[in-house]
């Protein structure tokens, strides 16, 4: 230490403090030494003929200043001296015993010293509680020291109260036993000390139960201590309030007793606490331990690293526990790496797992579960719905109350209450999901056997129908090449492999629920009262965020309400209207209970109940419905939505598409069970079966019969898959995708000629202005022609314009005014 304070210990503080080593252990106050009685007559003064120096000594009792030889000592021109053993400078003033005075200095008070050129030393001797004399000084040039004890050591340092002391150049130390011994430091109140360049102490000190006095204290260059017992230790850091603490460079403490430590560390509110570098903590009793954490809201803590937590922790859950951990909402819990929780209870307790919504829970590595009370309990489990439960590795349940307990399986119900799947295209690739029409087709062609013989079925012999215990198979078969031939199996893989170039688009299923993570947004967060948040993004009162009284809601984003009991909305212009709603997204919004929206333009309404909307303008109408995609819509209780644009309007079942749009469903695993979905190996399996059987006849059949029979059933694979129908149809889809691009080439083309001829006419001095535009886009030429005539002094006006693109056209017509 630097011999003018020490450190103790602050039990109210739990911390160490800076204290003055000369009031340390102090039982009682110092006391002031007797001041010596002086009584300068002004006409003293006036009687010192100029150029000569005086000395005035006090007569016992003291009387007033003469003029006789005394023991004090004047030295140069125009020094005053008043005081036994005092002594004075050219131009110096002592007044008082032992009073000392360099030239043009101060010094006034029994023993102060103004030993620096031009300073000033007011002040008596102060006595310690232990007989300790401490003298009033001023030792360097301009230094300016009042009161008892007080001392300046610094050039044009002021030092004002008893034991005050600046020791720093510049300095200020106001107060009883202030300290500023910094350049330009401030200090000011009772033991408060600033000991660094460009420090700030102020604020009164006090006494610890040992009698110890504590004080405020700024130490570090920049620092600004503001309170009492408030404390900043770093390169700029700031402790702001009563018992403040902010240890570390650039830390910032706001709010009675908040602690910042660590470098960049800020804590705001009432016990706020941030212990980590970078870290930030926002609202009363918030604690952040993690490195570049944050925690917002009454409560709220944030313990990984880079971790975000919002909202009321009283419940033990933990908020954001994992590094780069988010946690949001009343009592939820992010508690390993990269977990997301949204919502009031929610948890998610795996590896980068996500749970969204109320009470939802995700425990599983990589698990995802989004729906109030929705559990996700395996690693890449995905349950989606209301109260929906994936509990087997890589399983995915979708819907309300929906339960995938089997590992690498999709389940939409449980084994008491199943869905249909509608919408569904024919399954071409091995592991897509087959529908009814293809099962129905299998089924008649197996219904066509019959035990009997290789034989003709009527004497006109026009049909053969094959039949036996073991099946038969024709072998052999060559490559049909006329309409009526029979085709082979190779043929037959060649016409899939076509088809196969479609199979992808169901893919983009599995990257709709993956997606639910991303389509969180980065939140700019505020100081939360208690147990509710909300938080604005502008200054405007019009558009500020909501929460009900009492609801324990989180609402954030403009406008975005938060009205039902631990309800969060996340977004502008966003709502969460019933209890334990979740609704994230611009415009996104819930009016029924317990339900969950993600994504813009998201809508819940009231009757649905226990829904989950995920996408852009997804909707839900029904109790325990799940629309998943943008566009996507659950009209019928219980029904799951499944896609971009796909409609589910029946009770208990799922959907991929709509009336006019199917998409296959890949990758489906063989069922196994009553209610599992087959895919088109298995329907491969059961339809080479059937064509084995169709296709049988017996080695010693007459040759005429097997001609007639290949035959027959050349022309049933002719009918069933005609290669000249299939090029046809793709032909004709070619050409309507033609016609469309050319369509929409020309429109942009049309959109800039349009553009091009309103620019040109704009601002045009006449009353009647004429433009003419041109425009090109994708190979597509547009010509556009428009007129406009302005009215009385150009506050009315009136414009007609036409384009032409090929066949296509547009006109338009419009007016304005203004007054």
């Amino acid at each position: 230490m630097n011999k003018v304070f020490s450190k103790v210990w602050n039990a109210r503080k739990g911390a160490l403090v800076v204290a003055s080593e000369f009031a340390t252990q102090r039982g009682k106050g110092g006391r002031t030494g007797a001041a010596l009685a002086l009584a300068c007559a002004a006409g003293a003064a006036m009687l010192c003929p100029a150029g000569q120096a005086w000395a005035q000594t006090q007569d016992q009792p003291p009387t007033l200043c003469t003029l006789s030889a005394g023991t004090g000592t004047a030295t140069g021109t125009n020094a005053f001296v008043c005081g036994p053993a005092a002594s004075a400078q050219a131009g110096g003033t002592a007044l008082g015993a032992r009073a000392q005075a360099a030239a043009e200095a101060v010094a006034l008070g029994d023993g102060a010293s103004a030993s620096g050129e031009a300073s000033t030393a007011v002040g008596g001797v102060y006595i310690d509680y232990d007989g300790t004399p401490y003298a009033t000084f001023a030792s360097v040039y301009g230094a300016t020291a009042l009161g008892a004890g007080a001392g300046a050591d610094g050039i044009d340092s002021t030092a004002v109260g008893s034991l005050a002391y600046a020791t720093g150049q510049g300095a200020f130390a106001g107060g009883n036993n202030a300290g500023a011994a910094g350049y330009n430091s401030v200090a000011l109140g009772a033991n408060a000390q600033a000991s660094d360049r460009g420090s700030i102490a102020i604020g009164g000190g006090d006494a610890d139960p040992a009698n110890n006095y504590l004080a405020t204290e700024a130490q570090g260059e920049g620092a600004i201590a503001i309170g009492s017992l408030a404390a900043a230790e770093g390169r700029g850091a700031l402790g702001l309030g009563y018992q403040t603490v902010s240890l570390g460079d650039n830390a910032s403490a706001l709010g009675n007793g908040a602690w910042a430590q660590g470098a960049g560390a800020t804590a705001v509110g009432g016990s706020a606490y941030a212990g980590a570098d970078t870290a930030t903590a926002i609202g009363n009793d918030a604690v952040v331990v993690g490195e570049g954490a944050t925690a917002v809201g009454a409560g709220a803590y944030a313990e990984g690293a880079y971790a975000i937590g919002m909202g009321l922790q009283s419940g033990g859950y933990g908020g954001a526990i994992g590094l780069q951990s988010i946690s949001i909402g009343l009592n939820s819990g992010a508690t390993n790496v990269g977990a997301v929780a949204l919502g009031g209870f929610s948890l998610a307790q795996g590896r980068l797992s996500t749970a969204l919504g109320y009470s939802a829970a995700a425990t599983g590595t990589t698990a995802v579960a989004v729906g109030y009370g929705a559990r996700g309990t395996a690693s890449n489990a995905v349950a989606v719905g209301q109260s929906a439960q994936a509990t087997a590795s890589n399983s995915v349940a979708l819907g309300s109350g929906s339960v995938a307990n089997q590992a690498n399986t999709v389940s939409v119900g449980t084994s008491s209450s199943q869905r249909r799947i509608t919408n569904v295209a024919a399954g071409t690739a091995a592991t897509d999901a087959v529908n009814k029409s293809q099962l129905d087709a299998v089924a008649a062609q197996a219904g066509q056997t019959d035990a009997s013989a290789v034989k003709y079925d009527g004497a006109d012999k026009r049909a053969v129908t094959f039949a036996g215990p073991t099946g038969t198979t024709l072998h052999n078969v060559a490559a049909g090449t006329a309409a009526t031939d029979a085709v082979n199996k190779g043929q037959l893989d060649a016409v899939s492999s076509r088809v196969d170039a479609n199979t992808t688009a169901i893919g983009v299923l599995d990257g709709r629920v993956t997606g639910i993570e991303d389509q969180i947004g980065g939140l700019q967060q505020d100081t939360a009262k208690l147990s509710a948040i909300g938080v604005d993004t502008t200054n405007d009162a019009s558009d500020q965020a909501s929460v009900a009284a009492g609801s324990r809601g989180v609402a954030i984003g403009a406008s975005a309400k938060s009205g039902g009991d631990h309800a969060t909305a996340v977004g502008g212009d966003s709502e969460a209207a019933g209890a334990n709603d979740t609704a994230l997204g611009g415009h996104a919004r819930i009016d029924a209970d317990g339900s969950t929206a993600v994504g813009a333009n998201t809508h819940i309404t009231a009757d649905a109940t226990n829904a989950v909307a995920v996408g852009e303008s997804a909707t839900v109408s029904a109790a325990s419905g799940t629309a998943l995609g943008q566009g996507a819509s659950a009209s019928a209780q219980g029904a799951v939505a499944l896609g971009q644009g796909a409609v589910a309007d029946q009770t208990d079942t799922v959907s991929v598409g709509n009336a006019g749009t199917q998409r296959r469903i890949v990758n489906v695993a063989a069922g196994t069970a009553a209610h599992d979905a087959v895919n088109v190996d298995q329907l491969d399996e059961v339809t080479q079966q059937a064509l084995e059987t169709a296709k049988s006849y017996a080695d010693n059949g007459d040759v005429a019969t097997l001609q007639q029979s290949r035959a027959y059933t050349d022309s049933k694979f002719a009918n069933t898959v005609g290669r000249s129908e299939f090029d046809t149809f793709r032909n004709q889809v070619d050409d309507r995708f033609h016609d469309v691009d050319r369509r929409l080439d020309r429109v942009g083309a049309m959109g800039t000629a349009m553009a091009q001829m309103s620019m040109n006419t704009a601002g045009l001095a006449g009353d009647n202005r004429m433009g003419v535009g041109a425009g090109r886009y994708g190979g597509q030429s547009a010509i556009a022609v428009g007129y406009q005539h302005a009215f009385r002094d150009n506050r009315a006006s009136f414009s007609v314009g036409a384009s032409a693109s090929g066949s296509e056209s547009s006109v338009g017509i419009g007016g304005g005014f203004s007054w």
